[in-house]
């Protein structure tokens, strides 16, 4: 029905008696899905609509007579009598509060609140909106939003102390070397060693946070991760914790990185272990589910609807409470004792999830125990993926004219002897316009560029470009404190013929350049 004029409402709705008007506002009113009350000067509630009754858990007329006090658990007779007070001088107001349901459950609203003069009485007409979904969305996007910042500080944090470490372990690695007639000293320049590939480990978890960490996209079995976890667990775990897998995906193969993937689940694990000094049950479950588009919009993490492979990690421990699992997956917050964690476990997890396209939930209550759900996309079908060729890392000689280009004096000074002790011809270039003009004259007499990615002025990338439109068939290697993130896998695309991630080994780098010269 198309209406030709509105003056058939208009006379309707200003009729004498203004039936037809009143009867619209009782229908609007009534079927709002907002909360709308009427209340008295004493704060007693003369009128609900069902959409308020429905907000509370009461039946209509419970709420009849009832005071604000009872529903408002924040209020008290003083600070209505200052409201209304207030909402007399100044009309018309919007506020956030919270009101409490039948059954003790509190929740935020949101309130616009006016008065309303009916038949020479004043009353307080009041439209309430449950705002909790709104909320939740907003911690979720204050959550993500602080997660974000967080990761771009810990991956520049990575990536400095892996310059700082590349120099220790170069150093390292050829007095090892140069001590094997002297074992007593030997020893020590090991220990050193192993320190500081413990302090490497800890970046690859920074980087992981940060989401530069994934190596590899091959097709994993998500149910193989979990029977190897269960595996390494069945030889430390304690006799008083039981495990037990189901497996209700019949096919849990996502792209991945396997060594990322199995390492976020047993950081779960292992979680879950210490969250049961005394014992109890820990079940890993997986299951096929698809998620829409609201459902992906509802969460935090930046998901794609379709099908997603969901491993859930479940404990019967201690449980955590809400401030806890605000700050659960923020690189060095821990609950465990000193010395028992470094807090980087859980920040690992979020940011291989994060790095996969997956995402990771949690459900927990103080004494309830814990379950941590993680959501990794279904690969479309399982494909063969060729693994690459093995470098030659036991390589100890290297006959080649290598062009290094590092702006980090303490690491040219030391990758410059590790390529000396291995035989070959340097080049230093502390910049990539330094770099660009070596090569200019001598391209010809260089076999090998490794090349720093992060670099004041011309970026590593900027400067390859640059290298190879001087020779297309340039031969680069790209270093970096970061690991094979976008930006070196950009660079790779180009046509760069290797990287490697600082801190190295002399054998990694003669195995590099050797692989690179083989071609």
């Amino acid at each position: 029905m198309i209406v030709r004029s509105l003056e058939p409402v208009q006379n309707w709705a200003m009729s004498r008696d203004g039936k037809g008007l009143l009867d619209f506002a009782r229908f609007a009113v009534e079927n709002l899905s907002d909360g709308a009350f009427l209340i008295s000067k004493e704060g007693r509630v003369v009128y609900v609509n069902e959409a308020g009754a429905r907000q509370l858990g009461y039946a209509r007329e419970e709420l009849i007579g009832m005071s604000m006090l009872q529903i408002h658990p924040d209020i008290t007779q003083e600070s209505w009598d200052a409201a209304w007070a207030a909402m007399d001088r100044g009309g018309k107001q919007t506020f956030e509060t919270q009101h409490r349901t039948k059954d003790g459950r509190v929740f935020p609203v949101e309130v616009l609140a006016s008065h309303l003069e009916l038949d020479g009485v004043v009353y307080s007409c009041s439209f309430a909106r449950d705002i909790t979904e709104r909320r939740q969305m907003e911690r979720r996007m204050r959550q993500a939003e602080k997660m974000e910042a967080i990761g771009q500080l810990a991956g520049g944090i990575a990536h400095d102390f892996n310059n700082q470490l590349a120099g220790i372990v170069g150093y390292a690695d050829i007095l090892v070397a140069e001590l094997r007639d002297r074992p007593e000293l030997g020893r020590l320049a090991e220990g050193i060693l192993t320190a500081a590939k413990r302090a490497s480990s800890l970046t690859s978890q920074l980087l992981a946070f940060s989401r530069q960490g994934k190596y590899l996209s091959t097709p994993v079995d998500l149910h193989q991760i979990i029977d190897e976890v269960v595996h390494m667990l069945g030889r430390s775990l304690d006799r008083r914790i039981h495990i037990s897998t189901k497996y209700d995906a019949k096919r849990a193969v996502t792209i991945g990185d396997p060594t990322q993937l199995q390492n976020a689940v047993l950081n779960l694990a292992i979680n879950a272990r210490d969250a049961m000094p005394e014992g109890g049950q820990m079940t890993f479950a997986t299951a096929l589910v698809t998620l829409d588009e609201a459902e992906c919009e509802r969460s935090p993490h930046q998901l794609i609807p379709g099908t997603y492979v969901q491993v859930s990690v479940t404990d019967t421990g201690a449980g955590m409470d809400a401030r806890t699992q605000d700050r659960l997956f923020e690189p060095f917050f821990t609950t465990k004792e000193k010395g028992k964690g470094t807090g980087m476990g859980l920040a690992a997890v979020y940011g291989t999830l994060k790095n996969h396209r997956g995402a990771i939930h949690v459900s927990s209550e103080l004494g309830q125990g814990t379950e941590m759900r993680l959501y990794l996309p279904l690969a479309a079908e399982p494909t063969m993926v060729e693994e690459n060729p093995p470098g030659r890392s036991g390589q100890v000689s290297v006959r080649a004219r290598v062009l290094l280009v590092e702006d980090e004096e303490n690491v040219c000074r030391i990758v410059g002897e590790m390529l000396e002790r291995l035989g070959c011809r340097v080049r230093i270039a502390s910049h990539g316009a330094e770099a660009i003009e070596i090569y200019r004259r001598g391209f010809h007499e260089i076999d090998v560029v490794v090349l720093d990615l992060v670099m004041p002025e011309m970026s590593g990338k900027d400067t390859f470009i640059r290298l190879r439109a001087i020779h297309p068939a340039v031969k680069a290697i790209i270093a970096s404190g970061h690991s094979l993130d976008g930006e070196v896998q950009s660079i790779l695309d180009l046509g760069a013929k290797g990287f490697i991630q600082k801190p190295f080994r002399i054998a990694e780098l003669a195995g590099k350049i050797a692989e690179v010269m083989a071609g």
